[in-house]
């Protein structure tokens, strides 16, 4: 936006150059009340939200509001018009973002039908995960293997502590016809067994400074084929061991 008001400005007269800088202000008070009109509320100051997964829709929609402020000037050359153009598109987000999610947790969980209560049956599964404190990339895998029926003693004890919800899914799952093996592998594709977790990352990192640059190529070549299972690699298939403790991290990382 910056670099358009000064293309602007150097053909303009300084009278010219004066009426830009009031539309500037003015752009920006009108950007302030398109905010509030469709942005969620918060709880705390933007600088101070925590990067929490549950946080994420809230954030990523005041986001797109900063992001519409800075755009308003190229979206129409009337402040209102922009404001009301730009609002109306960041209205739909919520509505957007549920249905990209819902289709996103289908395709996790193996299901194919859509439902209308699918928003609540899929919060269900993330409270139960949350509360048994099951690990997010693992769960899937593990529901998976136990629809396969070759699920280890840890993944039956992971699917086993998600209650009634997995009575459902096994009914959701299988109402077409499908066999469990084939819901399976379909949950395989999407699912990843191996991805890049924190304190696999910090160890290759701490190795890297120490002058072992080969536990990054292996870490990056574990990473490149992350669904299909290989032997030796249940090291980077695994949560950090809870004696690790929380691991906390930045935006700028």
């Amino acid at each position: 936006t910056s670099a358009a008001f000064c293309w602007v400005a150097a053909s303009r007269s300084p009278r010219a150059l004066f009426t830009s800088a009031m539309l500037r202000a003015r752009w920006r008070i009108d950007a302030t009340r398109a905010v509030r009109s469709c942005t969620p509320p918060m709880k705390m100051e933007p600088t101070r939200i925590q990067a929490s997964a549950g946080n994420q829709p809230n954030i990523a929609q005041w986001n797109l509001a900063r992001l519409a402020e800075t755009l308003l000037p190229l979206v129409h050359t009337d402040p209102d018009t922009a404001v009301t153009m730009v609002t109306g598109v960041l209205h739909t987000f919520p509505e957007r973002l549920t249905r990209h999610w819902t289709d996103g947790m289908r395709a996790k969980t193996g299901i194919v039908d859509e439902r209308s209560d699918d928003t609540s049956f899929f919060g269900e599964l993330l409270a139960a995960m949350a509360e048994q404190r099951a690990d997010h990339t693992g769960t899937y895998r593990a529901l998976a293997a136990v629809s396969r029926g070759d699920a280890t003693e840890q993944q039956s004890t992971v699917v086993d502590s998600l209650g009634p919800w997995v009575a459902r899914w096994r009914d959701r799952v299988t109402a077409d016809g499908r066999t469990p093996g084939a819901v399976a592998d379909l949950m395989d594709r999407v699912n990843p067994l191996y991805i890049p977790r924190n304190h696999m990352v910090e160890a290759a990192l701490t190795a890297a400074t120490n002058g072992d640059i080969e536990s990054v190529h292996r870490l990056v070549d574990v990473i490149r084929r992350p669904y299909v299972a290989r032997p030796g690699l249940d090291l980077y298939a695994e949560p950090a061991h809870e004696l690790a403790g929380p691991y906390r991290t930045f935006c700028g990382t």
